[in-house]
């Protein structure tokens, strides 16, 4: 069968190394030595280790682990997965270790997948076909599909042709032609017209032809080759271009000429220091059939006694071969059943590490727990305790107030009701006497009332009781009660509001946001000024002013006027007194009844109190349809 031996032969040349054969590894040696970048070294020693397999397979080894070494130095995942495919095919070739050599193709694989490098890719799986063609295990058609898809995707007609020739050369040395020469054909016409390759496939192909008896179509490829071979690029070694030529006589007939080519390959192989058995043995094989096509039976029985002893040592090779391979599964069965009871052990540890992991995680989340439960407690203690000196600073502040703001105004009246009863004042003294206690006495009503409203806010009994009111007399009420003071202190106190402002609130806690708003105002205006109160409204809400043109507030108080026991109370422009609440107080009536309270104010101008209180919802019902309609 010349054409699987022809294909075989071709696949040596390919694999075993150079195109230039060993003149090319002082050549690269020099460039070693020049070479500075990590990529250059690691395709160097590639090089290097695709020369030497024919030569001493352990430099092979060494120079491509230097280029696997350098390639990992560069990081660059190409050179990495090159380098462990090549020492992948040494190992399977001339080392016959397969397990060693399908162990380098999947580390070149994993490697190259996540970079898609379609082009190791295709060549680690169409050298796993052949292991898995020669030990039977796997199928070797699917790894060639994957083989044929990347290279494709990789656009190189090298490995891709070699794909092709590949499989045909299965399908021939299993007796099915017809595949192996449509293959073929696939193979020479993915490669590159007027390469080496592309001149070995389709002597292969013509071979096929012959083999399935289309000796004419044969014949008339075999003449087109001779046409052109002398125009063909030396891309493959000195056996396979030789071996080719020999072939392509072999067909055209021309025995004298082939016969030359063939012994002096056989000389030349004969005279190395190292003879190659599988290449004498593909030449013996093929001067046989060449002398059995010549009828030269003499001579074609002289090759097959030498063919006889080359098939001892192809026998005893194979042997070798057959051994290690059944040593290999062998061990591979023992590491099986190792590796089965070491999983097995360690699920069972994996079992045991989850109890304890579950139960370290169950602690963990318990003291986690505890710990946050803490951490509440401790913040909760802490805002209580924060709480308890607020409102300890505020006990102190009250008592204060109690022995001084309401101590004298009552010593005062003890004091005019004795000189009364003793006949000391004249009417005229008496009548002075009680203008200023009828102003204490108001000061004090109105501390008392800010002192029990503050009271009442602090535990909670704020209740503002909902009414439909008018706010025009709710506030005209408190400005005639206090216009004596003004009066006395010749201040112009004005209501400006409409007569009509219809609210839903709380009359009396309004009454003592404006009581309250209005004394202080009074408190801290100038005889000669004016407070006013006035009125502006949208749709949903209505806006209160009590604006006087007083003394004004600092701006370092204004931040503090709403907090309770803060320090901002200030005697009055005739010394007037107060509790330091009142503002608290309106703040929070003002707040119980759905609305805001804001303040600006200029020193020596005067202060502007802004109480927005919401509108309502018939009269903001009543406006959005007069919108709508409008």
């Amino acid at each position: 069968m010349p054409y699987f031996f022809g294909t075989m032969a071709l696949f040596i040349g390919l694999i075993s190394g150079s195109v230039c054969g060993q003149s090319k590894i002082p050549f690269l040696k020099e460039q070693l030595v020049t070479a500075t970048m990590d990529t250059a070294r690691s395709r160097i020693y590639y090089e290097l280790g695709g020369q030497y397999p024919d030569i001493a397979v352990d430099s092979s080894l060494y120079f491509l682990n230097r280029s696997l070494i350098s390639g990992k130095m560069a990081d660059n995942s190409f050179l990495i997965a090159q380098a462990l495919w090549k020492l992948g095919f040494v190992q399977m070739y001339y080392e016959r270790n397969d397990a060693k050599a399908i162990s380098l193709f999947y580390q070149s694989i994993a490697i190259a997948q996540k970079h898609n490098d379609y082009l190791n890719l295709a060549r680690c799986y169409m050298y796993l076909a052949m292991v898995a063609y020669h030990q039977r295990t796997g199928n070797w058609t699917d790894l060639l599909a994957k083989a044929e898809v990347y290279a494709k995707l990789a656009h190189n007609w090298q490995v891709l042709s070699d794909v092709y020739a590949m499989s045909s050369n299965i399908y021939a040395y299993n007796g099915q032609h017809q595949q192996a020469s449509e293959t073929i054909r696939q193979a020479m016409l993915s490669s590159k017209p007027g390469t080496g390759h592309w001149f070995s496939f389709a002597l292969d192909y013509a071979e096929s032809l012959v083999a399935i008896g289309k000796t004419a179509e044969a014949t008339a490829v075999y003449r087109k080759l001779s046409a052109i071979k002398s125009q063909l690029s030396r891309d493959q070694s000195d056996f396979v271009h030789y071996n080719d030529l020999a072939r392509l006589e072999i067909g055209l007939k021309n025995y004298a000429q082939a016969e030359r080519l063939l012994q002096s390959m056989v000389m030349d192989e004969r005279a190395r220091v190292k003879p190659d058995s599988f290449h004498l043995f593909i030449m013996t094989r093929t001067l046989r059939q060449l002398y059995k096509e010549q009828r030269n039976y003499k001579k074609a029985f002289q090759m097959a006694n030498e063919l006889a002893d080359l098939r001892v040592w192809k026998s005893n090779k194979e042997q070798t071969i057959d051994s290690r391979l059944k040593m290999t599964q062998l061990r591979a069965a023992l590491d099986l059943e190792k590796k089965e009871r070491q999983i097995a052990q360690l699920k069972a540890r994996e079992q045991q590490n989850q109890v304890y992991l579950t139960g370290a995680l169950l602690v963990a989340a318990m003291l986690v727990s505890f710990v946050v439960v803490l951490q509440r407690a401790k913040r909760r203690i802490e805002r209580q305790s924060t709480e308890l000196m607020q409102l300890n600073h505020t006990k102190d502040k009250l008592f204060a107030i109690l022995s001084h703001d309401l101590h004298s105004p009552v010593a005062s009246l003890k004091n005019l009701l004795g000189l009364t009863n003793w006949g000391e004042l004249s009417q005229r003294e008496f009548a002075e006497a009680t203008q200023i206690l009828n102003k204490q006495v108001s000061t004090l009503l109105t501390v008392l009332e800010n002192l029990l409203n503050w009271a009442m806010s602090q535990m909670g009994g704020i209740y503002p009781r909902f009414n439909a009111i008018n706010l025009f007399p709710v506030v005209d009420e408190q400005i005639s009660l206090l216009r004596p003071i003004a009066e006395t202190k010749g201040i112009n106190l004005v209501n400006a509001l409409p007569s009509d402002i219809p609210l839903t609130a709380d009359a009396n806690q309004l009454g003592v946001v404006f009581r309250n708003l209005l004394q202080n105002a009074l408190k801290f205006t100038h005889t000669g000024g004016q407070i006013e109160v006035r009125c502006s409204y949208e749709p949903t809400r209505y806006m209160i002013y009590v604006k006087d043109t007083g003394i004004g507030i600092p701006q370092a108080l204004l931040d503090q006027l709403f907090r309770a026991g803060s320090a901002t109370s200030r005697p009055g422009t005739t010394g007037e007194k107060g509790a330091g609440l009142g503002l608290v107080i309106v703040n929070e009536l003002v707040e119980a009844n759905r609305g805001s309270l804001s303040v600006s104010s200029k020193e020596g101008t005067g202060t502007t109190f802004t109480i927005i209180l919401p509108r309502p919802s018939y009269i903001t019902k009543s406006l959005q349809s007069e919108y709508i309609y409008n």
